[in-house]
C-alpha cells in the first residue's frame, strides 16, 4: 500500500537579498502557473511570478506592484539581471515551510482503503496485439540437377548462415536462429510440384513486429537448369494496437484499469491503477459589464470542468481578428526507400527538459486523427488540427495547424527511439525538425492570464478609446486549455456624466 508523509521543510527556494524589509528573504515553490513555477515569501504578500505578456520573471510586493524583474530564461527562474539591485540566489540547505511556535505536521491512517473491485466491468476487451510476420524462400531448377548451397542474412547485417540446396525444416530452423536478432522462428518445408526445388516457409515467433527481409548472396553457388532463388514477405509482421479508448465514463467518478498479457499457457497477472475520469474544460460564456474609454470589465461564467478543477483563464483581445494561425510541418522518411517501421512521440519544450511535454507513442501508421488526439496530451498547446501532407512507406509528412494559440510557440521535436527503417540501416532515417511557421500576431493583440477570481469578472486596462477590439477566454484545469470562449465585442468610450 500507499502511504502520504508530511514535512515541514523545502529545499525548493530562492533567496532574495538586495532589496528592502518584507521582500527580502526565502522565497518557496508553492505552486505552478501556465506551466511555471510561482515562488512566494511565506507570511508575506510578496511572491515570483512569469509575465507571460511581456516575457519576464517580475517580483511582486502585492498583486500589481512590481518590485523587481528580469528578462525571460529557457532554462530556470533566472538568477542575474534583476532590476533596482536584487540579488538571487539558490541554496542546498532546506527551509521550513511551515509557520508558528513548534509547528508540527504529521499524517494519521484513519481507514484503511480497498482494493478496486471488478464486479461491476464497465469495459472489456481482448487485443490480438500483433500478427507474426512470414517470409517465403523459393529455390527451383526446371531439370532434375539442383544442388550446391546459398548464405541468407538479416537485412544489412554481415552475419550470414550457409544453407543447402535441400536443407531440411528442422535444420533450416537451427541454421536460421543461430543468426543475430532472428529470434526464434518455425520453418515449414514443401516441395514443388510444376518444377524442382522446394519452398521453406518462415515464420517469426518472438521477433514481434514488421522483420526486416531476409537477403541472399547470389547464385553463384548453386546448380541446375534455370536456377531461381527469390524471398519474399507474405504476411507483414504487426505489434497491433498499443491503446484502446473507452467511451461514456462518468464525469469524476474514480475507475479502476487493469491490464495482464496472455500467451499460450494462459493470462498473466494483472496490474491495476485508477484515475479520475476527467477531460480539458468546456468553453467559458463571456458578457460586458463596466466600459470606460480605455479600460473594460469582462464577466464570465465558469464552465463545465469535466472532472478537474479549473486552475487559470487566459483572456485574449484584438482590434483585427484570430483567424490567422501558426503552423508546424513534421517530416519523417527512409532515404533509401525502404519501409518505416516503430513508432514516435512528439516533444514540445526541449531545450528545458524538466518542463517538457509529450505525446503517447504514435505508430508510423497512425491516421491524422491519431495524431491530432495523442497531441492533446501536451497540455501547454491547445488543439491541433492535423492534416497529411505525404503518406507513403517510406516517407511521412503533416502539418499541423495550431487552432488557437496565438504567436511563436516553443520547440517541437520528434523522439525517434522506436522508429527504424526496414534495411536496418541507420543512416537512412532522415528526421526533419518540426517547423514552426508563426502567423503575424493580429493588431493589438494582448493577452493576459488569470487565476480563478471571485466575483467572476476581470478588467482589462490600456485600451485605445473608440477602437472596436475582440476578446475571447479560455479556461484551464490539469489536462489542458478547453475551447475558446464566444467573441465580445468592446468599444472604448468615455462614459458620459448622467
Amino acid at each position: 500500500s500507499w502511504c502520504l508523509s508530511a514535512s515541514i521543510q523545502s529545499v525548493d527556494f530562492i533567496n532574495v537579498g538586495g532589496l528592502a524589509e518584507g521582500v527580502n528573504g526565502n522565497y518557496v515553490r508553492t505552486t505552478s502557473v501556465n506551466g511555471r513555477p510561482r515562488y512566494e515569501l511565506l507570511g508575506e504578500s510578496s511572491y515570483i511570478e512569469y509575465d507571460a505578456n511581456n516575457a519576464k520573471w517580475s517580483l511582486y510586493s502585492t498583486d500589481t506592484f512590481v518590485v523587481s524583474s528580469a528578462p525571460s530564461s529557457l532554462v530556470s527562474v533566472p538568477l542575474s539581471g534583476w532590476t533596482y539591485g536584487a540579488v538571487l540566489t539558490l541554496s542546498e540547505s532546506a527551509v521550513s515551510i511551515l509557520l508558528g511556535t513548534n509547528a508540527i505536521a504529521q499524517v494519521s491512517s484513519i481507514q484503511n482503503g480497498a482494493e478496486p473491485s471488478f464486479s461491476n466491468i464497465v469495459y472489456s476487451a481482448d487485443l490480438e496485439m500483433f500478427e507474426h510476420e512470414v517470409q517465403e524462400i523459393a529455390l527451383s531448377s526446371e531439370q532434375n540437377d539442383l544442388g550446391g548451397i546459398f548464405e541468407l542474412s538479416l537485412g544489412t547485417s554481415s552475419d550470414k548462415v550457409v544453407f543447402g540446396f535441400d536443407e531440411s525444416a528442422v535444420d533450416f530452423t537451427t541454421k536460421l536462429q543461430s543468426l543475430p536478432l532472428i529470434g526464434s522462428v518455425t520453418v515449414d518445408k514443401v516441395q514443388l510440384q510444376s518444377t524442382y526445388g522446394c519452398i521453406w516457409t518462415i515464420t517469426f515467433l518472438s521477433n514481434l513486429g514488421d522483420v526486416p527481409l531476409l537477403q541472399h548472396n547470389g547464385l553463384l553457388n548453386l546448380r541446375g537448369t534455370n536456377v531461381s532463388l527469390s524471398i519474399a514477405e507474405k504476411i507483414k509482421g504487426s505489434m497491433g494496437p498499443h491503446h484502446v479508448v473507452v467511451k461514456n465514463l462518468e464525469e469524476g467518478r474514480m475507475y479502476a484499469a487493469r491490464i495482464a498479457a496472455g500467451n499460450e499457457a494462459g493470462l498473466g497477472p494483472y496490474t491495476s491503477v485508477a484515475r479520475v475520469a476527467s477531460s480539458f474544460p468546456e468553453s467559458p460564456s463571456l458578457s460586458l459589464g463596466i466600459v470606460t474609454k480605455s479600460s473594460a470589465e469582462l464577466i464570465y461564467s465558469e464552465p463545465n470542468p469535466n472532472g478537474s478543477n479549473i486552475e487559470s483563464y487566459k483572456f485574449e483581445w484584438t482590434s483585427s481578428s484570430f483567424d490567422s494561425l501558426t503552423t508546424a510541418t513534421a517530416r519523417i522518411a527512409c532515404d533509401d526507400e525502404s519501409e518505416i517501421l516503430g513508432s514516435f512521440k512528439f516533444v514540445y519544450g526541449v531545450e528545458n527538459e524538466a518542463r517538457s511535454e509529450h505525446t503517447v507513442p504514435i505508430d508510423a501508421r497512425s491516421t491524422h486523427e491519431e495524431i491530432s488526439l495523442a497531441l492533446g496530451a501536451i497540455k501547454s498547446i491547445n488543439e491541433v488540427k492535423v492534416s497529411v501532407v505525404t503518406n507513403n512507406l517510406s516517407e511521412l509528412e503533416w502539418r499541423l495547424t495550431f487552432l488557437y494559440d496565438i504567436g511563436l510557440l516553443g520547440s517541437f521535436s520528434i523522439d525517434s527511439d522506436y522508429l527504424r527503417c526496414q534495411s536496418e540501416d541507420e543512416e537512412a532515417l532522415t528526421l526533419d525538425n518540426v517547423t514552426t511557421t508563426a502567423a503575424p500576431l493580429p493588431q493589438n493583440y494582448g493577452s493576459k492570464f488569470f487565476s480563478r477570481v471571485y466575483p467572476q469578472a476581470v478588467l482589462l486596462e490600456g485600451l485605445e478609446e473608440n477602437k472596436v477590439y475582440f476578446v475571447r477566454a479560455f479556461a484551464r484545469n490539469a489536462e489542458g486549455y478547453g475551447p475558446p470562449s464566444n467573441l465580445v465585442q468592446i468599444v472604448p468610450t468615455a462614459t458620459v456624466p448622467g
